[in-house]
């Protein structure tokens, strides 16, 4: 029996997570935001409830939109959305700030849902699986990340892992040893030249060494071929990373990086809440890109000026786009990184300057609190008339 949910007057938007250091922060940020723009928000925690339970706390607040971010981390729950938005009547709302095959979109109902990328490169994969409203959204900065500014104790530091662990990616390195030749192969193709798309460049190595086997995968495994190629070779582009400076490099991250012995200072695993203080504790803070990050920018681009820190990144699309006249100093290479951090190092002044204009701009444009408006901006304009 198909039951129509009843309306309340003020329109009630339901947020579902499951914790993570970087989702649970987003999701925490935008119900903030959404709160600031007179909206009835439920931020639910579902990760230890079984999908049934989350149903019933759903029917229970009957939303109009129910909002997640990568469709759910996979929780069971996703297969049951299309069932439980046609009931009630009520949007879908999905923001995908990684590769958005990995989260098993087919789960998510065509007829009334939005999709948000954070990444431009992916809208096509999304069309061509039938979503037919799609928006570009990128990141952004968390303005509670602001710090108080300290004396720096770091030259050059880089808060982040070497590696995100991916079971199906290491078991596919381990049965199939190709892949991490043509891993090292991205890495030799791509080192000179970051702005180069890395995902490209991977399906051009595969389509080139590997083609019996890759040409006869679907698109699903074709994606997850490539993803695995540039997995490993992003380990080995982020030890190079840290090992180009021309100042030891301190690094905060897992217990990974300590295979590069007395190259870096390894300064151990820290809580993700203070890494405001390290990067404002810092003359130069570094930032790399992973490999899904094809056009777009990691959030460390917005954190690390809000903080109050220096950010050298290398170079993506986005950054012309997204800031207008003060965009972080960038690198195409790791020759030119170098002699950068060489140059600002020298710089203190000029550095404290760059650091204030970038940060006046994302005060002024790019925070959770933007994001949020463009999200329900969007959704009126498309729910306005019915």
């Amino acid at each position: 029996m198909n039951l129509r949910a009843k309306r309340k007057k003020d329109e009630c938007w339901a947020l579902l997570y499951q914790p993570g250091l970087v989702i649970g922060k987003i999701i925490k940020a935008l119900a903030k935001s959404f709160q600031a723009h007179s909206k009835d928000i439920f931020v639910l925690d579902i990760s230890r409830l079984k999908p049934s339970e989350v149903r019933e706390l759903i029917f229970k607040i009957r939303p109009q939109v129910i909002f997640t971010i990568d469709n759910l981390l996979n929780h069971s729950f996703q297969k049951e959305l299309e069932e439980v938005s046609s009931e009630l009547d009520a949007w879908y709302l999905c923001w995908f700030i990684d590769h958005p095959l990995g989260f098993q979109p087919e789960f998510i109902p065509k007829e009334r849902s939005i999709i948000f990328i954070w990444d431009k490169a992916y809208f096509r994969l999304l069309i061509e699986k039938g979503f037919d409203k799609v928006y570009y959204l990128p990141l952004a900065g968390d303005e509670r990340i602001r710090s108080e500014k300290k004396a720096k104790k770091f030259k050059v530091s880089f808060l982040g892992s070497l590696r995100y662990y991916n079971q199906l990616f290491e078991e596919l390195g381990t049965s199939c040893p190709k892949i991490l030749n043509f891993a090292d192969e991205l890495f030799e193709e791509s080192i000179n030249n970051f702005s180069k798309d890395r995902f490209q460049l991977a399906q051009k190595i595969l389509k080139k060494r590997d083609l019996k086997i890759y040409s006869n995968l679907n698109e699903h495994f074709k994606e997850v071929y490539k993803f695995a190629v540039c997995y490993f070779a992003d380990q080995k582009l982020r030890k190079e990373l840290v090992c180009s400076s021309p100042a030891r490099v301190a690094v905060f991250g897992g217990e990974e990086w300590k295979v590069l012995g007395d190259r870096i200072t390894y300064l151990g695993k820290v809580n993700y809440d203070v890494r405001g203080e390290i990067y404002c504790a810092s003359e130069i803070n570094l930032n790399f890109h992973q490999a899904q990050c094809r056009t777009s920018l990691n959030q460390r681009v917005f954190d690390v000026p809000l903080a109050g820190g220096f950010l050298i990144t290398d170079y993506k699309l986005d950054l012309n786009e997204l800031f207008d006249s003060h965009p972080p100093v960038c690198y195409e290479n790791f020759e030119e990184l170098r002699d950068l951090i060489r140059w600002w190092l020298n710089n203190p002044q000029k550095r404290e300057k760059e650091v204030e204009k970038q940060r006046e701009e994302i005060l002024s444009r790019h925070l959770f609190y933007h994001r949020a408006q463009q999200i329900m901006n969007i959704y009126k304009e498309i729910t306005k008339n019915g």
